[in-house]
């Protein structure tokens, strides 16, 4: 379906598999558990990658919860596995989400308090909504890298205050279940009720149990409840700044995960001394410029340098590169054949190498024309990139040479004195520079061999596994549905179905004359709206509670730590609600697992004598 508003990007093109989801709940059909099944996927396993996918993931699930919510009447119509209690607790998922900074917050005020009853619980409230605030201009206005690297900082900042948190909520709820009084559960001179147990060690005792249980019905990965510090470390991390930075990004189009992280060609220097003359020699030539003189360069007037050892070898040795026919063929498609020198001259004579070409590439071979860079970069992007992953060490430096498509600098390689099999881990380490005075210099080549070396590593049992398929794939019979279709009016009517389906819904959309500009204008203002709506509910909230919730607790003696407690109610609502469903799916799995174990010993076909027919019979007599 198309995309007409920010709200259906939300939905459909950041969290395709829910909308599948909720479309299926909507038309009236059930979504099963199924216990045994079994999948497997990747998963971030950095900070960055983890922040990039939540802050997809969580839009993604609001909107298509909110989706649910306002279409209630249909779908509870419509769907008999749907019920208004369901739908109430959808909508107990949306509320507690946009009040889970509010509720950090809280969370460490209380703390705090807790440990030094002399520092002002409004004081704390407002420098913590000072900094959640400061955050989020930052999000709107920096760089993502900037965003993430902030976010970082404040993680271990605030993980060493919630470890200060935790102390105070547990000293403060030891100390007064044994300062306590447990048996007088009514006061002498008044009326007023009082909880025979602190209520603190109540509800930590219950939320611990909760998730104990839970550990022990999923035996197999009890394990991870070792791992429950570091989720109350990095609670406002996850539940406050990630919150934000993902409302603030939600005019964020990219997928975050999926592009991939292009690695480094080695391209820029490192290095702080060649970064910073780089500086000095712009802003001396902007001096220069300024008094209306040009700069003088100090090889200006001199001779050009004699060739080098290096170089007479590398001419000797190197044969000149030639472009192949398909890179002819591909720059005349695309109507660029008046640079094939220019791609001939830097070693782009194969399409796997200009594959990993970038715009700084097309530039630096001399491809001058805005027009032709740009439709220069567009093509490249839909040649096939070639498979870096681990396919093994080779045997030595020569074959793995062959392999890649750079067997001219075998010789080269040889006088340096990589030959061997036992050379094949020294060459991990070069570097460009290293790379350069071996005597490799044309950019295709440099940034082929840059690109092998990071992938030059034994594989892993997923990659081994994952080139097997790969080759079985490429080994399979193809069959062409257009040559089918000839013969056949079924296979025909098929081909046009699917020619069509891609024709329709797979040709990519131009960015420049489709409706891109104008949904970036949407989703920035959809953007703004959340922001709003986050912040104003989570002020509202944190007001509600100090105005008319506090005062009340207070009326009827309930302890001060029980503040901290009441805006936990919902997430205990929630917890309680999914305690119950893993219950009922753990005992949905062990019927699922009982139905398909198979009996150790198997009956024979003929388990059954015809001379125990006369035993049975004479027995019935």
């Amino acid at each position: 379906s198309s995309v007409e508003t920010g709200f259906d990007f939300l939905t459909k093109d950041m969290g395709e598999d829910r909308w599948l989801c909720t479309l299926l709940i909507q038309k009236g059909w059930r979504l099963e558990y199924s216990a045994v099944s079994q999948d497997s996927t990747f998963c971030p396993e950095s900070f960055e990658e983890f922040y990039k996918q939540r802050r997809r993931w969580i839009p993604s699930t609001i909107a298509n919860l909110a989706e649910v919510i306002s279409s209630y009447h249909k779908i509870t119509s419509n769907n008999d596995s749907i019920s208004i209690l369901f739908i109430l607790y959808e909508f107990l998922l949306v509320f507690s989400t946009l009040i889970s900074p509010a509720t950090v917050i809280l969370i460490i005020v209380t703390g705090l308090t807790a440990l030094d009853e002399g520092l002002s619980d409004v004081a704390l409230i407002v420098v913590l909504c000072i900094i959640s605030i400061l955050y989020g201009l930052l999000c709107i206005y920096a760089t993502e890298k900037t965003q993430i690297d902030v976010a970082k900082v404040l993680t271990l900042i605030f993980s060493i205050i919630m470890a200060v948190v935790i102390s105070g909520i547990l000293t403060d709820t030891i100390s007064s279940a044994i300062e306590g009084d447990p048996i007088n559960h009514v006061n002498e001179t008044s009326n007023n009720f009082r909880f025979p147990v602190d209520i603190s060690a109540v509800y930590s005792g219950v939320f611990a149990a909760t998730f104990t249980i839970a550990g022990i019905l999923h035996f197999n990965e009890i394990f991870c409840l070792f791992h429950f510090i570091w989720y109350l470390l990095c609670l406002p991390s996850g539940y406050l700044f990630l919150t934000i930075y993902s409302a603030c990004n939600i005019n964020n189009r990219s997928w975050g995960t999926r592009e991939g992280a292009n690695p480094s060609s080695g391209n820029k220097s490192n290095s702080w001394m060649d970064y910073f003359f780089g500086k000095w020699h712009s802003l001396r030539a902007f001096f220069w410029r300024c008094i209306g003189r040009q700069p003088r360069s100090k090889d200006q007037d001199l001779p050009p340098p004699a060739p080098t050892v290096t170089e007479h070898i590398v001419s000797r040795l190197v044969p000149e590169p030639k472009l192949s026919k398909d890179v002819e063929d591909w720059l005349n498609r695309i109507e660029c054949e008046m640079y094939a020198d220019n791609f001939e001259r830097e070693g782009y004579t194969e399409l796997d190498f200009i594959a990993l070409m970038k715009m700084s590439d097309i530039v630096a071979i001399g491809v001058d024309k805005r027009g032709f860079q740009l439709k220069l970069e567009k093509e490249v992007k839909k040649l096939n990139t070639p498979e870096l992953v681990a396919s093994g060490v080779p045997r030595d430096v020569l074959t793995w040479l062959d392999k890649i498509k750079l067997g001219q600098y075998k010789d080269l390689f040889k006088l340096e004195g990589y030959c061997t099999d036992e050379d094949v881990e020294n060459l991990k380490g070069l570097s460009r520079a290293e790379l350069q005075s071996i005597g490799i210099t044309r950019r295709a080549h440099l940034n082929q061999l840059l690109m092998r070396l990071r992938y030059l590593q034994y594989p892993t049992d997923i990659e081994i596994q994952t080139n097997k398929t790969r080759m079985e794939l490429e080994n399979a019979p193809t069959l062409y549905l257009s040559e089918v279709a000839e013969n056949s009016e079924e296979s025909r009517q098929e081909y046009d179905f699917w020619l069509n389906l891609a024709e329709d819904k797979l040709k990519p959309e131009s960015a420049n004359l489709g409706k891109v500009e104008e949904l970036k204008e949407k989703l920035r203002n959809l953007r703004n709206l959340c922001l709003l709506v986050l912040l104003l509910t989570n002020i509202m909230w944190i007001v509600f509670l100090y105005t008319l919730v506090f005062p009340q607790l207070t009326k009827y003696n309930l302890p001060d730590r029980a503040f901290s407690l009441f805006f936990l109610g919902i997430f205990s609502v929630i917890i309680l609600i999914q305690f119950i469903a893993m219950i009922f799916h753990r005992f949905v799995t062990l019927v699922h697992l009982l139905a398909r174990t198979k009996l150790k010993k198997r009956l024979e076909a003929n388990w059954f004598r015809p001379s125990d027919v006369d035993t049975i019979s004479r027995a019935q007599y």
